[in-house]
């Protein structure tokens, strides 16, 4: 009995040292959940499941860097923090007026031997997540990022929508195959499978390379970020960055993925102090129209193209022209756009136009 005990004892040592740590989160309506967790090796992963089936199978997650740099093994967990958000807020100019933000966060945060923190930032939506990584490397004066590990291991086959991975051009013509057949692919990769509508893209690209995506077997995928010309794939001055998001819409219906604002709501705040002078206007015979300015900056090199009208104004078409010159001089000033002179002033009036 003694010796069975034992027997018992040793398996469940085995057993429980394979998973080190596992931690998940929900969307609000707990249709989509996500678990994070750590294998034997502290390899970082995450697995997605929506409703009671498997949508991504466990994926690896982290990055490789240059001169010892240590971004994706042997990270423990230090702790988690777990936040709710609500709200709804109101852009000046889009498809929607009013877009609601309502997310589960899971901030898994987490350290390595030489004291590297990493902050692992996942947010679940109705129709979707995302995810980005914080990365805080003591005593480093750069950081040389040389891959991206992050993997999209879909759990089963079915027909994609895309255009092949291109650093140059999104000017493609789209390809329609089974998932698995896809070699590489640009973002948005959109596909169907399980009877779910998916889009896996990017939010909040600022100072960092595009993700494409490359298979790395049957229906797995992997991040291939935009080189340099000497191969190193994004640089960083200091020992701290952050990636954007990596983005899975996920809808019942492909209408679901045009409607969602998940990249709206992962992209960053408006920088701007105030956005009033964006706007439309209509005219008696409710025909849309749109006042196009164009500066030349204050170097001369380059130009910058705005649209603005005022809508609380009733103004005609005439007195919009007229006035073009004060509106411009408010957008400048109320923008931050330095400019020398205002070159154009026209108005385009038709409905396709001015929504285009």
């Amino acid at each position: 009995m003694k010796r069975f005990l034992g027997v018992l004892a040793v398996i469940y040592i085995l057993v429980s040292g394979c998973t080190v740590h596992s931690s998940e989160v929900t969307s609000p309506d707990g249709h989509i959940r996500l678990v994070f967790a750590l294998d034997g090796n502290n390899r970082m992963t995450y697995q997605v499941s929506v409703g009671d089936t498997a949508f991504v199978t466990p994926s690896l997650l982290g990055f490789l860097a240059k001169d010892g740099v240590n971004l994706a093994e042997g990270f423990k967990v230090i702790n988690t923090d777990f936040t709710t958000y609500d709200e709804t807020w109101t852009q000046p100019w889009g498809e929607n007026k009013n877009i609601r933000n309502h997310y589960n966060e899971m901030a898994v945060h987490l350290s390595d031997t030489t004291n590297t923190k990493l902050t692992l930032r996942f947010r679940i939506f109705d129709d979707g997540l995302g995810f980005r990584y914080e990365y805080e490397v003591p005593g480093a004066d750069s950081i040389l990022v040389t891959d991206e590990l992050t993997a999209f291991n879909i759990a089963q086959d079915g027909t994609s929508w895309s255009i092949p991975a291109n650093y140059d051009t999104y000017e493609l013509l789209y390809r329609t195959q089974p998932v698995s057949r896809i070699d590489n692919a640009n973002t948005p990769m959109t596909f169907k499978t399980g009877g779910l509508y998916a889009s896996i893209h990017e939010a909040a690209l600022t100072d960092f390379p595009e993700m494409t995506l490359k298979n790395t077997g049957n229906c797995n995928f992997k991040s291939e970020l935009a080189p340099w010309p000497d191969g190193i794939k994004a640089r960083f001055n200091g020992g701290s960055f952050k990636t954007p998001w990596r983005t899975i819409q996920i809808a019942p219906k492909a209408v679901g993925l045009i409607n969602s604002g998940l990249i709206l709501n992962l992209n960053e705040p408006c920088a701007l102090e105030t956005t009033d002078w964006i706007c439309y206007f209509f005219t008696e015979d409710t025909t849309m129209k749109k006042l196009e300015l164009t500066f030349t900056t204050a170097s001369g090199k380059s130009t910058i193209s705005l649209s603005i009208a005022d809508p609380r104004e009733d103004l005609t078409l005439a007195e919009v022209q007229q006035k073009a010159p004060a509106i411009a001089a408010v957008l400048v000033s109320r923008s931050g756009l330095s400019a020398d002179k205002l070159s154009k002033a026209v108005i385009i009036s038709t409905t396709e136009e001015a929504l285009a």
